[in-house]
């Protein structure tokens, strides 16, 4: 029996790598682009838990952080880089992708590519026709709010959807990361 392999380690390793296992698209540095001046300075945060004082070494730890950037007033003024990560690592952005998507969405209705977020979204992904998403418009999936059933939950031990997905895709590769939303 195959066991579902989850943890700080695979963590580290798939969440620095997604562009080497799935199909991704870079995208351009756009023409007005503008360096972030710089005030760094310790970073000394400690807070309670549980009755439990914590330090920022403890609490990177515990939060399994790969890296963290602190802007403040505009300036960069701590940046940090753990589990063999750098300035230059790609991470997989989890829920940042919603904010960007929700601007390119905008961009393609400005330049006339959509036409409204009231449109279903089996006009621009044909392949969710027949899915839990037939009759989703962008707006809801935008919002997530499709009324789609998926449990996103993760978990050693725990079974799911994710951990189903997960194991099809990373650990036995019997199909693509995005075939779910197909058959939801």
């Amino acid at each position: 029996m195959r066991r579902v392999l989850y943890g700080e380690g695979l963590n580290s390793l798939t969440f620095r790598h997604m562009d080497e296992m799935f199909e991704t698209a870079p995208v351009s540095v756009g023409r007005k682009v503008w360096k972030l001046q710089e005030d760094i300075r310790p970073l000394n945060i400690t807070y309670s838990f549980e009755g439990q004082q914590y330090d920022t070494p403890t609490f990177l730890e515990r939060t399994r952080t790969n890296a963290m950037l602190v802007i403040r007033d505009g300036q960069i003024v701590h940046e940090i880089y753990r589990n063999h990560s750098g300035p230059e690592s790609r991470f997989i952005s989890f829920s940042i992708a919603k904010s960007i998507t929700s601007i390119l969405v905008g961009i393609a209705i400005q330049k006339g590519d959509i036409a409204s977020v009231d449109d279903p979204l089996t006009r621009y992904v044909p392949e969710l026709a027949g899915s839990g998403y037939e009759g989703v418009t962008l707006r809801q999936a935008l919002l997530m709010r499709s009324g789609v059933a998926f449990a996103e939950t993760y978990g050693t031990g725990t079974k799911s959807q994710m951990a189903d997905l997960y194991e099809n895709s990373f650990v036995t590769e019997r199909e693509r990361f995005t075939d779910l939303a197909t058959r939801i």
